[in-house]
């Protein structure tokens, strides 16, 4: 259940003491099952943990169900590449709308993903790869605060003092947000760096949780709303034209709008989160000017998709025995392993040996 919340209320508790026991010893288990959907076939899973066999829902291969292994013993991360085929090819995905939404709304209208991938012929990308090119990424969350962010931005100052004169370069710093130096790589001068260590020099901790994969992305996704009424043959098509070193290049795509039905509404919310993160870069633009204009749509948006905002929270809702619960809450500690605190992180859209791996973050422990 997802419920506007101004001002969350604080512990009145302080700090909580977490017991921690070896890791055969924690009082749960944990199952962790994922569904794939793709518009490409999935080409194989892997992962640090083990795994059951990977289950293929159709002939197409597009759909698939990977579980983790019995028996998990909370004493590493839960990482899973997924990896599929024809991974750079264009791709469009159509999505009916929520049925009980209203029309004319991003929730209750068709919605459709185009996910467009770069494509430069080799003799292109062979000349452009003597000179090099370089793109650091610097975190800069709340978790990188004193120390870590001074040694962190350290190093990175005696790497930039340390490439090649004439390749390329750029820094990316991360956050909840991310930002980069230049708008996009440029020659490695004394110019171009000294403007670079000034920059870094200047870096803090300062950009709130940790969401590395939107600098990471080396694709564009589009979303839009699709209104009105159109026949079952319908078609939309688009192309994207781009140039890399003065040598244009161009993708055109077709597709059917005619929508999926049985989708989990994915990419209406995938969409949402997107129109939420720029609305809320608006408000963090006005900085501290009203905004009750984008605040109301924001809230409107994140309890519509179920997807949250900075000004929602989720609430989680035991409905096991349907009665209602009366009394003061009641705090309940869960020790955890002393191996080390588990989490699931799945790699989001990266690229690794040339092969496109797509995955989720999840915390847990």
């Amino acid at each position: 259940m997802l419920r506007h919340e101004s001002s969350p209320p604080r512990s009145a508790g302080g700090s909580v003491q977490v017991t921690s026991v070896p890791a055969s010893l924690v009082p749960y288990s944990l199952s962790f099952s994922a569904r794939v959907s793709s518009p490409r076939p999935v080409s194989k899973v892997e992962s640090n943990c083990p795994l059951d066999p990977l289950e293929y829902l159709n002939t197409e291969q597009s759909q698939a169900t990977v579980k983790l292994a019995a028996g998990h013993k909370f004493d590493r991360d839960v990482e899973l590449l997924i990896y599929y085929k024809d991974a750079h090819q264009p791709t469009a995905v159509v999505e009916a709308g929520q049925t009980s939404a209203k029309s004319g709304t991003l929730m209750g209208d068709p919605v459709v993903m185009l996910s467009l991938y770069p494509e430069f012929p080799q003799a292109v990308m062979s000349s452009l790869a003597s000179c090099g090119e370089f793109v650091f990424l610097l975190d800069r969350s709340g978790s990188m605060q004193r120390d870590r962010i001074k040694s962190a931005r350290d190093t990175l100052l005696l790497l930039l003092k340390s490439l090649p004169m004439g390749c390329f370069f750029n820094i990316y710093s991360f956050g909840s947000s991310h930002e980069h130096v230049f708008p996009k790589s440029v020659e490695y001068s004394q110019e171009t760096m000294e403007e670079a260590l000034k920059k870094v020099g200047e870096m803090e901790a300062n950009l709130g949780g940790t969401e590395i994969l939107r600098p990471l992305k080396d694709k564009s996704l589009i979303y839009a709303q699709l209104t009105g009424q159109s026949p079952e043959a319908a078609e939309g098509s688009v192309t994207v034209k781009y140039s890399l070193a003065g040598h244009p290049s161009q993708n055109k795509l077709h597709f059917s709008l005619k929508p999926a039905e049985d989708s989990g509404l994915t990419v209406h919310r995938l969409a949402a989160l997107t129109l939420i993160r720029s609305l809320e870069m608006e408000e963090m633009e006005r900085r501290g000017q009203p905004g009750e204009g984008v605040k109301k749509k924001v809230v409107e948006l994140s309890v519509q998709s179920g997807v949250s905002s900075t000004f929602t929270a989720f609430i989680a809702v035991n409905k096991g025995n349907g009665e209602t619960i009366q009394g003061p809450l009641v705090r309940r500690n869960v020790p955890t392993s002393s191996k080390k605190r588990g989490s699931i992180e799945v790699l989001l859209e990266r690229f690794a040996f040339g092969e496109h791996t797509q995955n989720i973050q999840e915390n847990g422990g």
